[in-house]
């Protein structure tokens, strides 16, 4: 990278049309990866793309498609940036002896704000004008938690402008109006800038498409629909209506065991044990990524706002999915009493999470009162 306080800063001229960008289904998979493994910092890596549709010269009608991420940076809540080492062999063997030996792939820049609103920054402009340069055009995509139609992406273009002419000047000069033929014959180089219209990728038939909304348009006239929570993987897991079969009927396990017998309680409720049951509970999967500390961070990023019902809904489903994952990890069904036991302990490990990050607080007082609650209505 060149010496940012010798950064050459070029005119920016933004052109008036959009290209488009296509995230394939790898990279968002990639992207959701990140964010639940980094949590609530940045990070960033070289974005691997190729052209679709077009070229740059009829950039109206540009397609690019985002293909994957090679993960290069977790830095720090506002700030991440790397360089291009030979000597790292994940570089040298993904980069440099795969994707820069591909005459279809490009490469460019990805990072996220992580909670942020993305927007082109200060810093990431000036990370347009620093790379720019070394390429023929330059893309850079910019994520967030949220989903991607809150992400930005421009493509930054180097050339130089000729400027043929003259220009009158006209002005109040000292005995009356002046008026001034200048020539305008030069050149310099500018930035030109494209911004992209994000799209998902689909395989889906426009046919298909156009049925589906038909049949859901109808339906909403007569069901109320639950809010939806987003890129989130406590929404579905063994999220079932009423009188579906569960878990529990496939392995003729009872629900509802007596709350007398003792030897369900013999559990483990060590440390190690319940923390990982917690983070199972948080994330609503048995084979949750990252850690808890992180899962927490991403739920209090989602439940910042009380849009659409989230916290409620989310709550809803960690109720309705405990009794699984229960028998999933203690490979027991729960009777009353051991169920009370481990929500205790949950609350005991949770609570030290809260005391170390107290933003995580909302989210723990309603987690274990909720669990509380669902346990006092089972025993009415």
């Amino acid at each position: 990278m060149q010496n940012k306080k010798t950064l050459k800063k070029y005119e920016e001229h933004t052109l008036p049309e959009n290209s488009t960008i296509i995230l394939s289904q790898n990279l968002l998979d990639q992207v959701d990866y990140l964010h639940k493994v980094v949590g609530k910092v940045e990070w960033s890596g070289v974005l691997v793309y190729r052209t679709i549709q077009g070229s740059i010269e009829n950039y109206k009608k540009f397609v690019v498609e985002a293909v994957e991420i090679l993960p290069m940076d977790v830095g720090t809540s506002g700030y991440t940036e790397y360089e291009i080492e030979s000597a790292d062999e994940y570089v040298f063997k993904n980069l440099l002896e795969r994707v820069m030996l591909d005459d279809d792939l490009k490469i460019g820049h990805i990072h996220t704000h992580h909670g942020m609103d993305c927007f082109f920054s200060g810093t990431d402009m000036a990370e347009l004008h620093e790379n720019a340069p070394n390429h023929n055009y330059y893309l850079s995509l910019i994520v967030n938690f949220q989903d991607y139609t809150n992400w930005k992406a421009k493509i930054a273009q180097i050339k130089t402008m000729k400027t043929k002419g003259s220009a009158v000047y006209s002005y109040k000069g000292t005995n009356g109006t002046v008026e001034e033929k200048v020539s305008l014959n030069g050149e310099k180089e500018i930035m030109s800038l494209i911004n992209l219209k994000i799209e998902p990728e689909t395989t889906l038939e426009d046919e298909f498409i156009k049925r589906v909304k038909e049949l859901k348009t109808e339906q909403d006239k007569f069901v109320k629909q639950k809010p939806l929570i987003g890129n989130t993987d406590w929404t579905g897991y063994y999220d079932k209506p009423a009188k579906q079969a569960t878990l529990f009927d496939v392995l003729n396990e009872s629900l509802a065991p007596d709350s007398d017998d003792l030897s369900r309680v013999f559990v483990d409720v060590s440390e190690e044990s319940i923390t990982m049951f917690s983070l199972k509970l948080l994330a609503q999967s048995t084979e949750p990524l990252g850690t808890l500390e992180n899962t927490l961070s991403v739920l209090d990023q989602a439940f910042l706002s009380e849009e659409h019902g989230a916290m409620d809904y989310y709550m809803e489903t960690i109720v309705d999915n405990f009794d699984a994952l229960y028998l999933e990890h203690f490979k027991t069904t729960p009777s009353t009493v051991s169920k009370n036991l481990v929500i205790e302990k949950v609350a005991e490990v949770l609570e030290k999470f809260e005391e170390k990050h107290n933003y995580t607080s909302a989210l723990v007082e309603t987690t274990i009162e909720t669990l509380r609650l669902d346990l006092i209505l089972e025993q009415e």
